[in-house]
């Protein structure tokens, strides 16, 4: 798809940048493309598509000023969106061709959402014994969640006025994928803050109950064959948490034919999700192969190619996984081995530096990160090519026991590195003794291991890069 325009051109010589974001259902990882117009304004996206029609934000953004719009259209021929500067001085932006289904004006829609996603933490209701109650009854939990915490939310887009009922809707099941995401998968660790918010006594600890398959029947109630979840973000991380459950326990596909890979599948999720057919499926064959692109960063076999061509044929699909598979070729090449370190036994105060000392004559950089942590493993996503491109540094990566051992364990080939897993009071230290409570945070320490820079939140390639050879 093409999406381009003009912007009007102001009286100052302000940069000006435009973004796209796109998700992407299939390969799991959304397309983020930014660019610049040229000298008289005029810009342009070549935008890579996994389904039609095509749902995206778009962010026009200068010195002082930005505008961003939701927009979903049919890619059936060029879309073209103008900016002006209004009264006010002001962005605007006109959508002048294309096949639009709906447009939002960001900054409503982002309101709203961020209402729906904080309404449910306020939890004035809840006390120690209800979750005590929650973690020993999963199906009490379950009906809490369903009734107050998805309930709460999902009202509070009933009653808004301002962004339309397409828009609306399209919002509601974000934030109902999100509370099955977050708040139902991946329940031990949605217990474990309902403990920390409610807790009396610091010495207590989450005595978790494992539950039973049957816990997962509340799958059937979030209509997860429904086509429209294609331009959910979060359908993409609900169909990841599916995979990768240790209770579900759904094999790895490797080198399985995909008929009897789905089989096997179909047998554990059928009767939960209620259905044993449908584009569900389809997109779950997707994402079982991109979790060994990502995890991995494994291009496939070529008995895993001549699965996909037997079972899809000429379908899209079979050419979206394919063509992903040459971007997983062509980075996988500089993949860098992984090295899990045991945590030094020194005290808390000589742990840094300690874990430095390994690598003195290096620039270094360390990452603090955590397997739950979106913005974290969108860096390292990013990372890859410019990781490919510096040479002798040395990338640290640190977590800690808020990222489960298992999934930690699963992502590491993809990560590359020096990587150690830090104890609750060694992570609290390090964080309170240099100042920061934000992740990712990244430290970057010259080859006498001497702090250099600190920054938190990911600053872009070029600017690691910057820094990076600064210190070489």
């Amino acid at each position: 798809a093409k999406i381009s325009g003009k912007i009007q051109k102001s009286s100052n010589d302000k940069k000006m940048e435009l973004r796209l974001f796109v998700p992407n259902p299939l390969t799991m990882v959304p397309t983020t493309l930014e660019i610049e117009p040229d000298s008289n304004g005029v810009w342009n996206f070549e935008v890579p598509t996994e389904f039609s029609p095509l749902f995206c934000s778009i962010m026009l953004q200068d010195e002082s000023n930005w505008v961003a719009d939701i927009v979903s259209f049919i890619p059936d021929k060029e879309m073209k969106i103008n900016y002006t500067i209004n009264d006010e001085g002001n962005w605007e932006a006109e959508i002048i061709e294309g096949t639009i289904l709906f447009s939002e004006d960001f900054k409503s829609w982002s309101d709203l959402f961020m209402e729906m996603v904080t309404s449910g933490k306020k939890y004035d209701y809840i006390n120690l014994d209800s979750v005590y109650r929650y973690i020993e009854s999963p199906k009490d939990y379950v009906s809490f969640i369903m009734k107050y915490d998805l309930g709460t939310r999902l009202e509070i887009a009933q009653n808004d006025t301002v962004v339309s009922e397409r828009g609306k809707s399209y919002m509601s099941n974000e934030i109902k994928l999100k509370v099955l995401e977050s708040n139902l998968m991946l329940r031990q660790e949605a217990l474990k803050l309902l403990l920390i918010n409610t807790r009396e006594d610091e010495s207590d600890t989450l005595k978790y109950i494992k539950p039973d398959i049957s816990y997962y029947s509340f799958l059937e109630d979030f209509d997860l064959n429904n086509p429209m979840n294609l331009y959910n973000l979060s359908y993409s991380h609900v169909l990841r948490s599916i995979l990768e459950d240790e209770i579900l326990n759904i094999p790895p596909i490797g080198e399985i034919p995909i008929d009897e890979w789905l089989k096997i599948t179909k047998s554990i999720l059928a009767d939960l999700v209620g259905f044993d057919d449908g584009i569900f499926y389809d997109v779950l064959v997707g994402n079982v192969y991109s979790l060994q692109f990502e995890n991995k960063l494994e291009p496939l076999s070529d008995e895993q190619k001549s699965n996909i061509q037997d079972y899809y044929g000429s379908n899209e699909i079979a050419k979206i996984l394919l063509r992903k598979n040459e971007d997983v070729v062509r980075l996988s090449a500089s993949k860098s081995k992984v090295i899990i370190n045991e945590i030094p036994d020194v005290s808390n105060e000589k742990l840094l530096e300690t874990i430095l000392d390994k690598y003195t004559g290096k620039v270094v950089m360390v990452d603090f990160w955590a397997t739950w942590c979106g913005p974290c493993v969108e860096a390292m996503r990013e990372m890859r090519t410019l990781k490919a491109e510096l040479k002798d540094v040395t990338f640290v990566y640190i977590t800690n026991e808020s990222s489960p051992q298992t999934q930690w364990m699963k992502m590491l080939e993809g990560i590359g590195g020096e990587h150690y897993y830090l104890k609750e009071d060694e992570w609290d230290f390090i964080l309170d003794n240099y100042g920061f409570s934000s992740i990712p945070t990244y430290m970057f320490f010259d080859k006498n291991g001497e702090l250099k820079e600190q920054i938190t939140g990911y600053p872009g390639n070029d600017k690691v890069k910057e820094i990076i050879k600064r210190l070489q």
